[in-house]
């Protein structure tokens, strides 16, 4: 059936101005540098940060290209992976990986195979922001694979597709055959092309010592389910791509780890502290936290490595690294779009990450290859 959507899709565009200072506790950040990003989004009670990050780095990319300033369905892109999710589980009689996270690099080759429609066109049967809650959807799916493994294993076809499709339109609506945008009748592929972002221009950086630097990888971290490559540089390098990319015009995507006690929510800050912050009492954490300027760790390609392999430092959320920020005693911070928080606290839905906590806490960053120095570009053969 064709929809037919009266869409009133200008975004207003969020910006602060230069030199604006905010306080945390007691940092007091002067932000030197802020590019374009889109409003502020809650990703509620779901493990699809992944989606929520990569599609705000896109609607950013938009921006930055002169295409104006959209709000793409996180949610469209999330039911198609868990559609692939479904049947990768299911061909591999269970033996992989079948939960609610991704990384960056799904959502690009998920645009890529299905295209991508604007928030009012696929919104989760009207669920407002904030108010995603995967749970019972999760569960349901969960439950519906296992039985069709245990059901296939016994010598009776069952006919999954069609069944997980099912699923998927009870709790998240049918897919939009057609919707009109500007006068104009799109399909979720049309749209996406006529938006012009291609994933062969975007490249997913890590830093890593167990595999050789300048060659691309399958990075071993559970919500890889997709065996998405990694370019490997050394960690000074990899910072430097960062920091490349924001002088020149361009935003960051970046997985990191944030299950550890220099990361707060709540004060929308993160560093990496000198002193144990896991001696503290839960409780007191933010407390500690925004009771003075941190001396913080040094972080050497080595430490880094140790405590990925120890577990320590793993990847468990996906955010948008939109500009950059100083201290009082000019320590650089970054000033991250976080879809975890509440939009309520003193950053309102945002964090300032120290240089230390990017250089021990990053598991990877997304960019535009143009966003990477000559250089660093010619090393990794793109």
């Amino acid at each position: 059936m064709k929809k037919v959507l009266l869409l009133s899709l200008v975004f207003f565009v969020l910006i602060v101005p230069l030199r604006a200072q905010v306080s945390v506790g007691q940092y007091s950040f002067t932000e030197d540098l802020k590019h374009p990003y889109t409003p502020f989004k809650m990703q509620g009670n779901t493990g699809t940060c992944w989606s929520f990050a990569t599609i705000s780095f896109w609607e950013s990319e938009l921006i930055r290209q002169g295409k104006g300033s959209l709000d793409l369905a996180e949610m469209y892109v999330v039911r198609h992976a868990y559609k692939e999710k479904a049947a990768n589980y299911i061909l591999r009689q269970g033996s992989a990986r079948f939960t609610q996270g991704g990384l960056a690099h799904d959502v690009i080759r998920l645009i890529d195979t299905y295209g991508i429609v604007p928030q009012g066109v696929y919104d989760q049967k009207g669920t407002k922001d904030g108010k995603y809650n995967h749970t019972e959807l999760y569960n349901t799916l969960k439950a519906y694979v296992d039985t069709v493994i245990a059901t296939q294993k016994r010598g009776v076809r069952v006919d999954w597709r069609v069944g997980v499709d099912r699923l998927l339109d009870r709790f998240f609506g049918e897919v939009p055959k057609e919707f009109a945008y500007q006068g104009k009748s799109y399909n979720a592929k049309s749209f996406a092309q006529y938006l012009g972002l291609k994933a062969e221009d975007y490249v997913t950086l890590t830093s890593f010592s167990h595999h050789p630097y300048y060659r691309p990888f399958i990075l071993e971290v559970p919500d890889n389910w997709s065996n998405g490559l990694h370019y490997n540089l050394p960690l000074d390098e990899l910072v430097h791509v960062l920091d490349y990319a924001l002088d020149h015009g361009f935003t960051v995507e970046w997985d990191a780890d944030t299950h550890n006690n220099g990361f707060s929510n709540t004060l929308g800050l993160a560093v990496a502290p000198q002193q144990d912050v896991s001696k503290i009492e839960k409780g007191k954490k933010d407390q500690f936290l925004a009771s003075a300027v941190h001396a913080e760790k040094e972080i050497s390609q080595t430490f880094r490595q140790q405590l990925f392999e120890d577990y320590t430092i793993t990847d468990d959320h996906l955010m948008h690294i939109t500009g950059r920020a100083k201290d009082q005693h000019g320590n650089i911070f970054y000033y991250t779009k976080n879809s975890s928080g509440d939009g309520i606290r003193p950053t309102k839905g945002y964090i300032y990450a120290s240089l230390p906590y990017i250089r021990l806490h990053t598991i990877s960053f997304m960019v535009h290859k143009d966003a990477m120095p000559h250089l660093i570009r010619a090393k990794l053969n793109l």
